[in-house]
């Protein structure tokens, strides 16, 4: 039979374990929110280089233009996403997405995607 004093450390006991379990689930919780605040945020400035630099005024705008949609439409492509030249939302999302699983760092950026993949 378990005396009081007994009973007693081994509530706490129990109540520390819980509570170490509960405290790991919460930094879980905590560390997804943080990667998936980061990859929006890794995300949109990448979409606000990309923009600027489309809209800066160097020479021959229209052939970096060109260029860079022919980059978006060949991600596009690999991906098997709609193939409009549009480097929005969901290609980012493709990118982060295959990025993440094969084991490389999420960040939808689209020139380190065709690099990862080899082209």
């Amino acid at each position: 039979m378990i005396g009081g004093d007994d009973m007693r450390k081994l509530l706490i006991i129990s109540v520390l374990i819980v509570s170490v379990f509960a405290l790991q689930g919460c930094m879980s919780i905590g560390k997804a929110v943080y990667d998936v605040a980061r990859d929006n945020y890794q995300a949109k400035k990448s979409n606000n280089a990309s923009s600027a630099y489309r809209k800066s005024g160097i020479q021959n705008a229209s052939v970096a233009q060109t260029t860079y949609v022919t980059k978006v439409k060949k991600a596009q492509k690999i991906l098997g996403l709609k193939v409009d030249g549009i480097f929005g939302g969901r290609t980012v999302g493709a990118i982060r997405y295959w990025q993440r699983k094969n084991g490389f760092l999420p960040n939808g950026n689209l020139d380190s995607f065709l690099n990862q993949i080899g082209n």
